[in-house]
Formats: C-alpha cells, structure tokens, sequence
C-alpha cells in the first residue's frame, strides 16, 4: 500500500462538520486515494491495521493485497476489507 498522502484541510462548510482522514483503496487493480473530506456527524478515529495471516499464493502469478479500513458513510464508520490473493 502506498505511503498515506498529506492533505490541507479547508476550513469547515458550518459549525459541527467533521473530518473523515483520506485512505488508499485497493479497486480496479490498483490502489485509489480517497481524499479526505468534511462531514456532517461525528467520526470515530481511523483503527489501526489488523495484522493477517495468509498461506503461501495459490500460483506464482498471484500476489497479495492486504487488508485496510475504508470509510463507508452509510454506516457513519469504518469498515475493514480483508486481504486476498490477486491475480
């Protein structure tokens, strides 16, 4: 996973907004940045990393993405994506 980008945070839209930090994605192949972003409810702060155990590939074309938090807004929290086997 990419290095965490530093983002500038604009002032707040209205009194009460929070921030919800930028994140890395793993989607369509590739690590996406989210950025961060200003919302109206309170957010928890970011878990830290859940360490995985994972067996060896299942060929040698595979390789390993690992798991990471996203934030889902439906939910107003964060949601863990385990790690898998790519090809």
């Amino acid at each position: 996973m990419p290095e965490v980008i530093v983002e500038e945070r604009s002032p707040p839209p209205a009194p009460n907004w929070h921030w919800v930090n930028g994140y890395w994605k793993w989607e369509y192949n590739r690590w996406n940045w989210h950025p961060g972003r200003w919302v109206a409810t309170a957010v928890p702060p970011m878990p830290k990393p859940i360490i995985e155990q994972w067996g060896p590939p299942p060929s040698p074309r595979h390789y390993w993405v690992p798991g990471h938090w996203i934030w889902h807004p439906e939910m107003n929290n964060w949601f863990w994506v385990n790690g898998r086997w790519y090809s």
